[in-house]
């Protein structure tokens, strides 16, 4: 899957994207990488999940911090790949 890059101002300390479609749902949940915006800064390699429900859950870092809760995140753009069994 390509994920492709996003990048808004939010006060919330989540990121999760919604609505993927079921043809590139798991089975279970699954965890990769990608790059990730906090606050304005560079893009940092981060930990990222996608549920059985299709809702992509991305963090800060590695370390699966929370994002900062005020300023600008997002990420750039990156492919996914993992098993749907």
């Amino acid at each position: 899957m390509h994920v492709p890059a996003f990048s808004f101002t939010s006060n919330a300390t989540t990121y999760t994207l919604t609505g993927g479609p079921a043809d590139v749902t798991p089975g279970s949940t699954r965890e990769f990488t990608g790059p990730t915006i906090d606050n304005g800064a560079a893009p940092a390699m981060a930990a990222i999940r996608m549920g059985a429900t299709g809702t992509i859950t991305l963090y800060k870092d590695l370390s699966t911090s929370s994002f900062t809760n005020s300023g600008t995140k997002g990420n750039s753009t990156f492919p996914a790949t993992y098993l749907l069994a």
